[in-house]
């Protein structure tokens, strides 16, 4: 794969994951407020902890995206380590991702809010 096909795929993935993103905190946002009965309920209840937790880790992932696409994304191939920090960061996006799986499979077959 050359550099420059790796900046087009990293930049049209950045563009489709955008709406990829408002449409998953927008249901997760909707599920959270039909769930619980109170927005206490999101820090007395080991549920709201956890899904605390997950948010973090969303947050992260989101932060790690936001400087790929931003930072290394437009110096893809201007600058000669460019290509391996993303990769690494894309590691540790994966790693978040593996981490966000394993508290959401958490919160919905062990955990669940108080009311349900």
């Amino acid at each position: 794969v050359s550099v420059d096909q790796l900046h087009w795929f990293a930049h049209r993935f950045g563009d489709h994951a955008r709406l990829i993103l408002g449409v998953l905190v927008a249901s997760g946002g909707l599920l959270v407020w039909q769930l619980l009965q109170s927005p206490a309920e999101l820090w007395q209840t080991a549920y709201g902890q956890l899904l605390g937790v997950k948010l973090l880790l969303v947050s992260g992932l989101m932060g790690l995206a936001a400087m790929n696409r931003f930072t290394l994304v437009p110096v893809l191939g201007k600058q000669s380590d460019t290509a391996a920090r993303l990769a690494r960061s894309i590691r540790l996006e994966m790693l978040l991702a593996l981490l966000i799986l394993a508290a959401t499979a958490y919160l919905s077959t062990l955990v669940g809010p108080a009311s349900h």
